[in-house]
């Protein structure tokens, strides 16, 4: 699926949605040619038609999904279960608000705005688009802002809060790996350090665990905040701060947990130290709302620094993929 430039889009009657389901399926081989899947994709290419006869293409503005289903360019199976994961859940979306009654205004023309409307719960969505696009006749973008009106999201597209406390499983792989304790946790409060940490010392929001004044000492566990600091990223910050600890001696160990952010420079060092890209994506608990248990949008790494390299590995092997440990690939004696 090759996504459209800046040109205009051109119109898409009933012969070419014809021609692109011809080219779908001359595209897709026979061993993955499943009934699902095709179906899957014949709804996709009907969504993408209706949005097309309702919408004009304007080259300054994002193109719109239909661009990703233009015949004659057939289908690139570079991922089929990204494309199945991505495109048919938007196809569907579109096709679900294309046939609601009474009719809306308009439906999502973008990535932006499909992927928006998805977070919500599906027995809701119909509902809140058509109020969104109610409340915001003149939104060129129905955001994630438009659609909060009073209906729940998934908790992640929510930045009420920046209070998310480390899933357990997570803290008692770091304990055993620290040999029975965690020492500090710079970036904690009073309740989860109580309940789920239990650090000898942790540094609260407002105490700051980034300050020089505030030292990190032996063993030390780190789920630093989201959001940057000073135009700099604080998971950056919190791996450059154990980094400098643990030359000068101050502390033993650290345990991070970071946000995968693959081409941020802050992120390169990762590379070079011991991590394991964690298998499944973590459900973070916000003490606010304990009922969202949601994983999170993001994929993490947990990053260690520490002598106990063979430790790390044991202990963290089996929940993620770990660069030249296990089917992972690695260049060791191939160069």
């Amino acid at each position: 699926m090759a996504a459209g430039g800046g040109e205009q889009a051109s119109p898409v009657g009933v012969e070419s949605v014809r021609a692109l389901l011809t080219d779908l399926r001359a595209s897709i081989s026979q061993d993955i040619m499943k009934e699902t899947l095709f179906v899957g994709f014949i709804h996709c290419a009907l969504a993408c038609f209706i949005v097309h006869e309702k919408h004009e293409a304007d080259p300054q503005r994002e193109p719109p999904l239909s661009d990703y289903f233009q015949p004659g360019k057939g289908f690139n199976p570079f991922s089929v279960r990204t494309a199945y994961e991505r495109y048919v859940p938007m196809g569907a979306l579109l096709a679900e608000l294309s046939f609601a009654e009474p009719p809306i205004g308009r439906l999502p023309s973008s990535h932006v705005e499909a992927s928006a409307l998805l977070q919500i719960d599906p027995r809701n969505r119909v509902e809140v688009w058509r109020k969104a696009v109610e409340s915001n006749p003149s939104a060129e973008v129905i955001t994630s802002k438009c659609l909060a009106g009073g209906v729940e999201r998934n908790p992640w597209v929510s930045t009420e809060s920046d209070r998310w406390w480390t899933p357990v499983w997570i803290i008692a792989l770091v304990i055993s790996l620290f040999g029975g304790c965690i020492d500090l946790d710079p970036f904690s409060e009073r309740d989860c350090n109580r309940f789920r940490v239990k650090a000898r010392k942790y540094y609260s929001v407002k105490q700051d665990g980034f300050k020089v004044e505030n030292p990190w000492f032996r063993k030390v566990f780190a789920n630093p905040p989201g959001g940057t600091t000073g135009g700099k990223s604080n998971m950056g910050r919190a791996l450059e701060r154990a980094l400098e600890e643990y030359a000068k001696g101050n502390i033993t160990c650290c345990i991070l947990l970071l946000k995968v952010s693959v081409g941020y420079n802050w992120f390169e060092p990762v590379y070079s130290l011991p991590h394991v890209f964690l298998r499944d994506k973590p459900c973070f608990v916000n003490p606010a709302r304990p009922e969202c248990t949601a994983p999170t949008l993001h994929g993490y790494v947990v990053v260690y620094i520490g002598k106990d390299e063979r430790g790390f590995i044991e202990t963290f092997r089996s929940y993620g993929s770990i660069p030249g440990v296990g089917p992972s690939w690695s260049a060791t004696g191939t160069l």
